[in-house]
């Protein structure tokens, strides 16, 4: 397998990264919690879906990201010499899983479970065996020698998933237990401990007594039933009574209430005859008020000529008023303006004054002498035409002033008329609206009698017989009565009948019990055959289990002898490759002790330094895996190490990348997860994974 490239979308903490994977070594680089892993935890849940991530669904889709955005993550990687294209993503507010697998561009499967399916046949390997055998931590490296040698078998056969045959024969022991505990039981449950008899016998003696019970409550029910026969027979006759005399006290009634029917259509009639009575006089009162109306009207005829000259010459007056406003504000502006410039000029008279002819001239400073005089008389003529314009407007003004005077006067007296003229058209016109009033009221008493006479004539042929309804009425009581004691002849066969009904019932409820009983007891029995029969199959399952395992004790005493000298033949060739022969095979023991050959002589590895136990515990991981690939029948090039250098000086990171180099012939990519930025001048391609502001993951190819 060669991982070509991997897209995420709103997965984890990224919200989009893309990234090409070269073949080689490439380093994965950034500070710890920014996403590293979490690049190869998305390659495996696109692979295998919900099983191989550390969170549930709802911890997958980024936080944050918005709901109709999908959760996606597209990985492409080469297998048997084919391309395959795996895509999966978490769809909606629900979060549904969705995904599809091409093959050199043709689909091959569809679906999130068809999906994963299709990818573990392809692989050979379920998610927990994929990720074990490419992915490799440093406490798993580290532990190899530092552990004692029960621990350390018992990691690497959990690396290898012997520990499932393991965890397989506990649980065919506890089995095995469990079934034993419960033959004691069922052995104890169908034997009465007072007697130490069978409980079977005992439920069936039961039994035989509750039937025999059983056969004298249906006898006694039998001879009751007779007894109800009887009393159904009475009961019918006593209803079929009743239903006659019903029949003929309902005839009588029902010609009791066509008269009453008869008696209120008469009496209607009267009354409504009464009524268009009193509305026709009515009507002549009304009609009576319209006419003195209508003479009241005549005393307003011409007011509305009247109301528009009025209206006409208040608009006349309102007209001339404004115009003679805006003349009068036009002199008041200009006797201001006049003004102004009197005091301009006294103040030029005074300041001239004040210099006297041989002052200099304010503006060309040269000496007035003969023009002082002259701007004396200049200023003196100027003043008197100021003075003569001032008195011209003055009367103009007054003049103004009284015209408007006399025309707001009659403004205000045309205004007076109006409101008169306006309070007479109010009184015309409540007049007129009690006219309306009149006529409306007129023209609904006028329907009313025509309905009211139409309702009259359909009363025409109405007639009542006062002596046959007094008649009718006494039969009808007397015949009530004889019904009344039909009901309660009824009533008295049906206690009776009840009362019968009630004992065959008390019988039946004993019966019932009885019925009861024996269902109890059939079930009982039957519980205890079931019981006989778990015991029989408890005790055949204790016997299958037993020869279970010891089968699966041989399995593993087998399994164990063939991974052990596996393990040492991959473990060997991978550190014949990193040390150039040096040395040349890696024994392991039965206790997993890691034993190195030196010139054909076997030594524990803490003989060696710390750099080749380094070499040494990476090519037993390494073994691990190749051992995983190869049960899964897979073709796996690639290995990822995720944060192997956290413990190591410069001088052993060296070596553990000059072994690297030499197993990149085996496989092909070999992935770096790492915070230490000083080995990037090792490998041959990094990623470095950074962290935004707003808390998103990114990546950046170098």
């Amino acid at each position: 397998m060669i991982l070509k490239s991997i897209a995420l979308r709103n997965f984890r903490k990224f919200e989009r990264a893309k990234i090409d994977f070269p073949e080689g070594i490439i380093g994965i680089f950034g500070l710890n919690g920014v996403g590293k892993t979490t690049i190869f935890e998305a390659f495996a849940w696109a692979l295998y879906g919900s099983v191989a991530t550390r969170t549930p669904l709802e911890g997958i889709k980024r936080e944050g990201a918005p709901e109709r955005e999908p959760c996606r993550v597209e990985v492409e990687f080469v297998f048997g010499e084919k391309l395959y294209r795996v895509v999966r993503e978490l769809l909606g507010k629900n979060l549904t899983t969705s995904a599809r697998v091409t093959v050199d561009g043709k689909l091959v499967a569809s679906g999130a479970d068809a999906t994963t399916k299709f990818i573990q046949k392809v692989l050979g390997m379920d998610p927990k065996t994929f990720f074990t055998s490419i992915f490799a931590r440093q406490k798993e490296i580290n532990a190899l020698s530092t552990m004692c040698a029960s621990e350390r078998r018992q990691v690497i056969m959990k690396l290898l998933g012997i520990d499932a045959v393991d965890k397989a024969i506990k649980n065919i022991r506890t089995d095995t237990r469990l079934s034993k505990s419960l033959i004691s039981k069922y052995e104890s449950i169908i034997i009465d401990e007072s007697s130490g008899e069978s409980k079977e016998k005992i439920l069936i003696a039961k039994r035989k007594e509750v039937e025999e019970k059983l056969n004298q409550l249906r006898v006694e029910v039998c001879n009751i039933r007779k007894e109800e026969e009887k009393a159904v027979r009475e009961l019918n006759e006593a209803r079929n009574y009743r239903e006659k005399v019903k029949d003929d006290y309902e005839k009588l009634k029902q010609r009791l209430n066509e008269l009453e029917l008869a008696k209120e259509k008469f009496e209607e009639k009267k009354r409504i005859s009464g009524e268009i009575e009193n509305i026709l006089n009515d009507l002549k009162r009304k009609e009576e008020e319209i006419k003195v109306y209508r003479e009241e009207l005549e005393m307003f005829k011409g007011l509305e000529e009247e109301l528009r000259g009025v209206e006409e010459k208040i608009n006349s007056l309102r007209e001339k008023r404004i115009e003679k406003e805006k003349i009068l504000q036009d002199v008041k502006s200009k006797l201001e303006h006049v003004e102004r410039e009197k005091k301009k000029l006294d103040a030029k008279i005074s300041r001239l004054r004040s210099l006297g002819p041989s002052a200099p001239c304010p503006t060309c400073e040269r000496i007035l002498g003969e023009q002082y005089e002259f701007l004396m008389d200049k200023f003196s003529k100027e003043k008197e035409e100021l003075l003569s314009t001032e008195r011209e407007l003055c009367q103009k003004r007054d003049v103004l002033s009284r015209e408007l005077e006399r025309h707001i006067i009659m403004e205000k007296e045309m205004e007076e008329r109006l409101k008169e003229i306006l309070k007479r058209k109010e009184e015309k016109q409540k007049i007129e609206v009690l006219i309306e009033r009149l006529k409306e009221e007129i023209e609904r008493k006028r329907k009313e009698i025509e309905m009211k006479e139409k309702l009259l004539r359909s009363l025409e042929g109405v007639s009542f017989d006062q002596e046959e309804f007094k008649n009718v009425k006494i039969k009808e009581r007397k015949l009530y009565q004889i019904y009344n004691d039909a009901i309660k002849r009824v009533e008295e066969r049906l206690r009776e009948l009840d009362c019968i009904r009630r004992k065959i019932a008390s019988i039946e409820r004993e019966e019932s019990k009885y019925q009861q009983i024996l269902m109890e007891l059939e079930e009982k029995l039957k519980e205890q055959r079931e019981i006989k029969k778990r015991l029989e199959e408890e005790k055949r399952k204790v016997r299958d289990l037993e020869v279970l395992e010891k089968l699966f004790s041989t399995f593993r005493t087998d399994l164990i002898s063939r991974i052990r000298p596996a393990l040492s033949k991959y473990a060997s060739s991978f550190l014949e490759m990193v040390t150039e022969g040096r040395y040349g095979e890696i024994e392991l023991d039965e206790d997993y002790n890691i034993m190195i050959y030196d010139n054909g002589i076997p030594h524990p590895v803490e003989r060696f330094s710390g750099g080749e136990e380094d070499l040494v515990n990476l090519c037993v991981r390494l073994a691990i895996s190749e051992v995983l690939s190869e049960r899964s029948g897979g073709d796996i090039n690639l290995v990822i190490l995720d944060e192997i250098f956290g413990s190591q000086d410069y001088i052993r990171r060296k070596n553990i990348f000059s072994a690297l180099r030499a197993l990149s012939n085996r496989f092909r990519q070999i992935f770096i997860i790492t915070h230490i930025e000083d080995i990037k001048e090792y490998v041959d391609r990094y990623v470095s994974v950074y962290e935004t502001e707003n808390g998103v993951s990114e990546v950046r190819i170098e």
